[in-house]
């Protein structure tokens, strides 16, 4: 606690955090802060980049994306065994 004293100078006024139950529990310097900022930041950048990839995962990988033939290339239902274009067997999986 003399740390925090000493930085401020007698008589100049600061606003301070005390708790009611117990007025000696005084705290000097709350609110914001650098490391405030550079957390929210930090979460932000993490937001911005990771959301886009989310959103490119659930485009790519939704149900009802149609799969291609693998010897010719055209579109087939997941139901069809064999390709409607080429007759070519289709894999099951």
């Amino acid at each position: 606690m003399s740390g925090k004293v000493t930085t401020y100078s007698p008589g100049s006024h600061h606003s301070i955090l005390y708790n009611p139950a117990d007025p000696r529990d005084i705290r000097f310097g709350f609110g914001y802060n650098f490391d405030t900022f550079f957390v929210t930041g930090i979460l932000g950048l993490f937001g911005v980049v990771f959301t886009p990839v989310g959103f490119g995962i659930l485009f790519f990988m939704r149900p009802g994306r149609q799969r291609e033939c693998p010897s010719c290339g055209g579109p087939v239902e997941q139901s069809q065994k064999f390709c409607p274009n080429c007759a070519a067997p289709l894999p099951t999986s």
